[in-house]
C-alpha cells in the first residue's frame, strides 16, 4: 500500500477530487477567516486587561529588544525561550497590548488552519470542515486566540508539524520532514512542555510511513536536534538554572486535584467525547488511537499532578490532534442523518463554547485603572511593593517610572530576601488579588510601619471555579497605599 493510500484509507468517500477546492473546503476557509476577524474585534472592543503572564512576556520582550534579556535572567525561569516575548513586544510597540494579542491571534489561526489541512488529508474535506467548526467553537481556542502568551506560537508549531507529517505521508516527499522538524522546534522553543507532543507525531510517522519511517525519524531527529543544540549551547547557563528553579517553584495556588479535573472536563470534555465517537466510527483504529493519545497527554498530566498552571491553555495542544477525530464523527452523522443535523450540533457546541469562553475571559482582575493611577502618581526614583506585580510593572516601565522591572518587589522576591532594607522604606504598597498574594505577616509589617495611607481602592468582578466545583463570581479588591511618612522625611 502506498503512503497516499495509507493516509486516505479512512476517508468517508473514495471519490478523488482532481481540481479546485471543494465546497466544504471553501466553507472551512470562510470559518477560519471569520474566526480571525472575531478575535481581532474581541481584542479591540471587549478584551479584559492584561493577565499576569501577558504582562511578563511583553515586558521581558521589551527588555530583550533593549539588550537586557539575558542579564535580567528570564531564561532561568521562563518555560520557553525569548522568541515569543520579542514578538509580543514588537506587537506592543506597534499597537499596545492589542498589537501583541493580534500577533497571538494570527498564530492561533495558523494552528486552526494547519489542523484543518491535516484533517482533510486524514479524513476528507467534510470531516475537515467539521473539525474547523468545532475548533472555532471550543472555548480554550477562543480564549487563547486573544491572549498574548507563549501558548499561541506553541500551538501553531504543533499543528504545522502535524499537518506536515500528514503531507509527508500523502506526497511521499521528505521536504515535509524539514517543515515538521522546524515547526516542532518552534513549538518547543516557544514553550518547553510541548516537547511531549513528540509522542503522537513520532507514532504518526511510524504508522503512516511504514518501512520509510526509520529514515524519516532519523532525518527529523537530526534536524530538530541541531536546533536544540544550538539553542542550548548559546544559553546553557540560564537553562541549567531553569531546571533547579522549576523544581523549587511549582506552585498549585491552593487548587485541588478535583478542581483541576473539573476544569479539564468542563473545557475539554465535549471535544474529547466527540473524538471518542470518531474513534469508534473510524475504520483505522491505530490512527484514531494515536490521535486520541495526543489529546489526552496534557489533561492526564494536569490531573495526575494536580497542577492548574496553564491547564486550560494546554487543552488546545490536545485539541489539535483530537478535533480531526471529532470532525470524522460529525462527517459520519452528516452522511447518515444529513448535514443539517450535524451543522445544528456544531452550532449548539458553539453556543456552549461562547458561554465557556466568557468565563475564561473573566478569570482575572482588570488592573488597568489601578496601574494607570500608580503610573500617574509615582516618581522614577521610588520603590514599589506589588503582589500581582507584572501588570503594574509593565505600565510603570511603559511610563518610564522605573528603569528596570526589578524596582518592583512581589511576594516571591520578598520571600527570597531581594528587598534591600525594611518594607517601611518602600514608597508604594499595592494589594491586587490574583496570583502570589501578600502573606499575612507582610501585611502586618506594613500596618506596623504606620505611614502607609490608602489612596486608591476599587473592586472588579472575577469568575472562577469554587471549592464546591461550581463557578462563582466575586469582587476582587485592588488597593494602593502610599508611604506618606517617607515623603515627609525624604
Amino acid at each position: 500500500m502506498s503512503p497516499t493510500q495509507v493516509v486516505l484509507a479512512d476517508a468517508p468517500t473514495t471519490r478523488r477530487r482532481t481540481v479546485g477546492p471543494s465546497a466544504w473546503e471553501l466553507a472551512a476557509a470562510v470559518l477560519i477567516a471569520a474566526f480571525l476577524l472575531a478575535e481581532v474585534v474581541q481584542i479591540v472592543v471587549a478584551a479584559n486587561g492584561p493577565t499576569l503572564d501577558e504582562a511578563i512576556y511583553v515586558t521581558a520582550g521589551h527588555r530583550t529588544l533593549e539588550g537586557y534579556g539575558l542579564a535580567d535572567g528570564y531564561l532561568g525561569w521562563f518555560a520557553g525561550s525569548l522568541l515569543w516575548p520579542v514578538l509580543a513586544a514588537l506587537g506592543d510597540s506597534a499597537a499596545g497590548l492589542d498589537g501583541a494579542r493580534a500577533v497571538a491571534a494570527v498564530f492561533v489561526t495558523v494552528a486552526v488552519t494547519a489542523m484543518w489541512r491535516a484533517a482533510v488529508i486524514l479524513f476528507g474535506p467534510r470531516a475537515g470542515f467539521f473539525s474547523v467548526a468545532l475548533a472555532v467553537a471550543a472555548a480554550p481556542v477562543l480564549a487563547l486566540g486573544h491572549l498574548a502568551v507563549i501558548d499561541a506560537p506553541a500551538a501553531a508549531g504543533i499543528a504545522v508539524a502535524f499537518w506536515a507529517v500528514a503531507e509527508l505521508a500523502r506526497r511521499d516527499h521528505r521536504g515535509w520532514l524539514v517543515v515538521a522538524a522546524a515547526a516542532y522546534s518552534l513549538a518547543v522553543l516557544a514553550k518547553y512542555p510541548t516537547a511531549a507532543s513528540v509522542v503522537p507525531l513520532v507514532l504518526l510517522i511510524v504508522l503512516l510511513r511504514g518501512r520509510s519511517a526509520t529514515m524519516d525519524l532519523a532525518v527529523a531527529v537530526l534536524l530538530a536536534a541541531a536546533v536544540f543544540i544550538i539553542y542550548f549551547l548559546s544559553a546553557r547557563g540560564p537553562l541549567a538554572d531553569f531546571v533547579s528553579w522549576r523544581v523549587e517553584n511549582n506552585p498549585n495556588f491552593g487548587v485541588t486535584r478535583p478542581t483541576v479535573a473539573f476544569s479539564q472536563l468542563w473545557y475539554g470534555g465535549l471535544p474529547l467525547l466527540l473524538a471518542l465517537g470518531g474513534w469508534l466510527a473510524s475504520r483505522r483504529k491505530a490512527l484514531a488511537t494515536v490521535l486520541l493519545l495526543g489529546g489526552l497527554l496534557f489533561p492526564v498530566y494536569h490531573v495526575a499532578t494536580a497542577n492548574s498552571v496553564g491547564d486550560t491553555k494546554h487543552i488546545v495542544f490536545g485539541l489539535i490532534f483530537v478535533l480531526p477525530l471529532a470532525g470524522r464523527l460529525m462527517d459520519g452523522i452528516a452522511r447518515q442523518s444529513g448535514a443539517t443535523l450535524a451543522c445544528l450540533a456544531v452550532v449548539a457546541a458553539g453556543l456552549f463554547g461562547a458561554f465557556q469562553a466568557q468565563r475564561l475571559d473573566s478569570g482575572w482582575i482588570d488592573v488597568r485603572p489601578a496601574a494607570d493611577y500608580l503610573a500617574a502618581h509615582a516618581r522614577p526614583d521610588q520603590r514599589f511593593l506589588v503582589d500581582n506585580s507584572w501588570p503594574f510593572t509593565r505600565r510603570l516601565y511603559e511610563a518610564d517610572k522605573i528603569d528596570s522591572p526589578w524596582q518592583v518587589f512581589d511576594p516571591y522576591r520578598l520571600r527570597h530576601g531581594e528587598l534591600p532594607g525594611s518594607v517601611c522604606r518602600a514608597d508604594w504598597f499595592v494589594v491586587a488579588q490574583g496570583a502570589g498574594r501578600w502573606p499575612a505577616r507582610v501585611r502586618r509589617r506594613i500596618a506596623a510601619c504606620g505611614s502607609f495611607r490608602l489612596v486608591y481602592r476599587e473592586r472588579a468582578p472575577v469568575t472562577s471555579i469554587g471549592r464546591d466545583l461550581g463557578f462563582v463570581t466575586w469582587k476582587a479588591r485592588v488597593a494602593i497605599y502610599r508611604n506618606v511618612g517617607k515623603e515627609r522625611t525624604g
